[in-house]
């Protein structure tokens, strides 16, 4: 089965993404994240030092949160994720979406990372690479709470708005 027909949300949901990094309409800081709101898309994000990124996703119902971190891998291809915050820690998998020649890791356990984000001043993640090897992404959240909500109240006025069709939520806004 084409993995478009297998994760047709996400796909679609990765698109907008990518089209809202190249056209951006109005960007809002909150400390160490940003908020970008597009016509259709909203995003809250943050950059470490070496320009990985960490962050929440919304179009229409659906919201994600992902990395997009320099990882090589196949579109759809899963991959075990360690994610530790502040009195938080836990093992998931996340998916490698490939879009505009970049990879995005959409993290497969929202609640979660919901709960790190809330919970302190930092977060980190360690990918299982090939041969044993770990990739480690640390990110600040200095501001993430400020910056999530408002991507959320953004994302339910656009909701709000009249539009046709819609895709069922990874998390429900």
């Amino acid at each position: 089965m084409s993995h478009y027909k297998k994760y047709p949300i996400i796909f679609s949901f990765l698109i907008s993404f990518y089209a809202l990094n190249c056209s951006a309409v109005e960007e809002v800081k909150y400390q160490d994240w940003a908020v970008q709101i597009g016509e259709d898309t909203v995003e809250a994000y943050t950059l470490n030092d070496s320009k990985s990124s960490f962050g929440f996703f919304c179009k229409g119902e659906t919201c994600l949160y992902y990395l997009n971190l320099s990882l090589e891998c196949p579109s759809n291809s899963k991959t075990p994720v360690l994610m530790s915050g502040d009195g938080v820690g836990s093992a998931f998998m996340m998916t490698c979406m490939k879009l505009g020649g970049r990879n995005f890791q959409i993290l497969d356990d929202p609640e979660v990372v919901k709960r790190a984000v809330n919970s302190g001043k930092k977060i980190g993640f360690s990918v299982a690479l090939q041969g044993g090897d770990f990739m480690l992404a640390q990110f600040a959240l200095n501001g993430a709470q400020a910056a999530i909500e408002r991507a959320i109240l953004e994302a339910k006025q656009k909701r709000a708005q009249p539009k046709t069709g819609g895709a069922k939520g990874l998390i429900s806004i």
